[in-house]
């Protein structure tokens, strides 16, 4: 069965509407991807900041005493 000219150009347009619609969602993902990245890097700096305080809060507090409290000493 042959294949008509109309047929074949509406081939044509799907497939480059597919190629189109590819093209726009691999860009949409790099976007993704870049801007996921960039919140890790974020949350890896805050969670080294909180580690920091607890640790410098930890080391305060034991070199003021440490809480011990004996009483008549």
């Amino acid at each position: 069965m042959p294949v008509t000219e109309a047929a074949m150009e509406a081939f044509r347009e799907r497939l480059a509407k597919v190629e189109q619609d590819i093209a726009v969602r691999h860009e949409t993902l790099k976007g993704i991807s870049e801007r996921l990245s960039k919140i890790e890097t974020t949350l890896s700096r805050l969670t080294w900041i909180v580690i920091t305080a607890v640790v410098g809060a930890a080391l305060t507090f034991l070199l003021n005493g440490g809480g011990v409290h004996v009483p008549g000493l």
